[in-house]
């Protein structure tokens, strides 16, 4: 898996914009500047940008503690970089864009997390280790309680995008036992 982080990974579908808003020195909103997302992809499969994070719930917004993280350029000490392109933030809050290129299916995995996501073009298959499926669409939602999971572009020929909100669990007990971050490769 490939760990080098490129703008523009959109296959084939529109541009993925980010905007922050924040405030000036008289405490007026205002936007503020953004770098573009920078998409990890993965084997050509999808391609996931991290849009935005917070180290913890409560969000540390005072003195824009929060914004100059996230801003930072070193995501090698800092966890909610834009440079990072990790999908759980120990504690903390994570947003991620998901472009899935056609017919493309992700390995098996889970997250210590609970996720909420929403499909905004095409149509993604989402198979359980259960086996059982689902299929969004546009404006469809999802909540993803920390369980193994697959997605599958259902198109052959027409990107798919999820954007997720990836908000850290701690401690999570399933039938006896602890569950911990899995990907299965295949």
């Amino acid at each position: 898996m490939s760990t080098t982080l490129t703008a523009g990974l959109n296959h084939g579908l529109s541009k993925a914009n980010r905007i922050i808003t924040g405030h000036d020195a008289s405490g007026k909103s205002t936007f503020v500047e953004s770098p573009e997302l920078l998409y990890m992809d993965v084997q050509g499969a999808y391609a996931s940008a991290r849009s935005y994070s917070v180290e913890k719930v409560p969000a540390p917004l005072s003195g824009d503690q929060d914004l100059k993280a996230y801003l930072s350029k070193n995501g090698g000490e800092n966890i909610t970089s834009h440079t990072n392109n990790g999908i759980t933030i120990p504690n903390g809050v994570n947003m991620v864009a998901v472009n899935f290129a056609p017919g493309s299916t992700t390995a098996m995995h889970r997250t210590v997390s609970i996720d909420f996501g929403v499909c905004t073009h095409g149509e993604i298959e989402l198979e359980l280790d259960s086996g059982e499926k689902r299929v969004i669409g546009p404006g469809d939602t999802i909540v993803q309680r920390a369980t193994m999971h697959r997605w599958t572009n259902l198109s052959k020929d027409k990107a798919a995008r999820m954007i997720a909100v990836t908000i850290y669990a701690d401690n999570i007990e399933v039938g006896g036992k602890k569950i911990e971050e899995t990907f299965v490769t295949e």
